[in-house]
């Protein structure tokens, strides 16, 4: 294997570090939020039991995402405003998800905070990156 593949495997691995960081950051606030919204934040105590399952969880996807969306937005944003962005979007996207399909212990399907998490990461991924190439287009539109 050449240097550049080494390079780019080490890369990747930081990726996932601060993705999973990302994950457990987002994941955490996420839940405490949707706690004190619906319950009261002297339910927060309480909720503290299943934060450790929610920071691993939330670390286990950030890992996987977010090296993805970082080599997507690479030489377009800085990596800084990528981490950001992402994780309000997965802080929005969770409490949205939640406010539109609140969660039923009951049902077979996959609870609305976590797919407006899934949503809101992807939609701040995407327009970041459209906003960038929009913002290239005219600052050399202006070299002319």
């Amino acid at each position: 294997m050449s240097v550049k593949v080494f390079r780019a495997i080490s890369v990747t691995l930081r990726l996932a570090v601060l993705g999973a960081a990302l994950g457990t950051v987002a994941a955490v606030l996420s839940v405490i939020l949707l706690v004190a919204i619906r319950i009261g934040s002297g339910a927060i105590a309480d909720a503290s039991v299943i934060l450790p399952w929610i920071a691993l969880c939330g670390a286990g996807a950030g890992a996987v995402a977010f090296p993805s969306a970082a080599w997507l937005l690479l030489r377009r944003v800085t990596l800084g405003l990528a981490l950001a962005l992402a994780g309000a979007g997965i802080i929005a996207g969770a409490l949205i998800g939640e406010w539109l399909q609140p969660f039923n212990p009951y049902a077979r399907e996959l609870p609305g905070f976590i797919r407006g998490a899934i949503v809101g990461f992807g939609l701040s991924t995407l327009l970041l990156r459209i906003s960038a190439d929009r913002v290239r287009r005219a600052v050399h539109l202006t070299d002319l």
